[in-house]
């Protein structure tokens, strides 16, 4: 890696968070099945399963089980998810050093959420936050939301190194067109303040409902203010 990643902490981790949602509950028999015979996706999703209680009973010590598997064969997916299970201590002892490792490997291999957990890890500070865009922009070529955001975010701040209206409205809005509520905060943020684009309250307070509705405590606070 370009840059020598700070020991990974949960927090930013559980950023980005595990996928398994996209797993159909009844098709678990099968996956478990194709897990069995050492097909690392299938060793993966399980493992994601395992990890977040969906379709099955929640069990670390099966997440981490599973996930190493996969991640042994490759697989950016159960990578990341190692990174994630030793940096919270979940199903093995807590090892910064050893999350950092599987969270660098999953990134490099293309994983968007460890690219973006990398971004965060990285971000802070104007010669940090360079190393920070290039990994979010990695995470959101692949049309990963957050990424998405948080590079958005880099554009829209007033450093002269980023600042790009155009691009910090382009990337807000591929964000909130997959429902993420901080970029539909900055939507509505940039039409109420006039920021980037011309000023318009109606669709200010779109946006900051939509992003409230989404759970976003910033909105709320904004359309509190109204």
């Amino acid at each position: 890696m370009k840059k020598t990643i700070i020991a990974a902490d949960a927090a930013f981790l559980l950023a980005a968070p595990a996928m398994a949602g996209d797993i159909s509950c009844s098709r678990v028999p099968q996956l478990r099945q194709k897990a069995v015979s050492g097909i690392a996706k299938a060793q993966a999703a399980l493992g994601e399963l395992y990890y977040s209680g969906r379709c099955v009973r929640q069990n670390y010590d099966e997440a981490f089980s599973w996930s190493e598997k996969a991640a042994l064969q490759g697989d950016s997916g159960a990578e990341y998810m190692m990174a994630l299970l030793y940096a919270g201590g979940l199903g093995t002892a807590r090892n910064n050093r050893i999350s950092t490792e599987w969270l660098a490997k999953s990134a490099v291999h293309g994983n968007p959420r460890a690219q973006y957990a990398v971004g965060n890890i990285n971000r802070g500070d104007p010669v940090s936050d360079v190393e920070a865009k290039r990994w979010y922009e990695m995470a959101a070529d692949q049309g990963y939301a957050k990424a998405q955001n948080s590079l958005g975010e880099l554009y829209y701040s007033e450093k002269e190194v980023f600042h790009d209206c155009k691009k910090a409205l382009e990337l807000f809005r591929a964000a909130a067109k997959q429902g993420d509520s901080d970029a539909e905060y900055h939507l509505g943020e940039m039409y109420d303040n006039g920021k980037c684009v011309r000023r318009n309250p109606g669709e200010a307070r779109r946006w900051y409902r939509k992003s409230a509705s989404h759970g976003n405590e910033m909105a709320k606070s904004a359309l509190a203010g109204r």
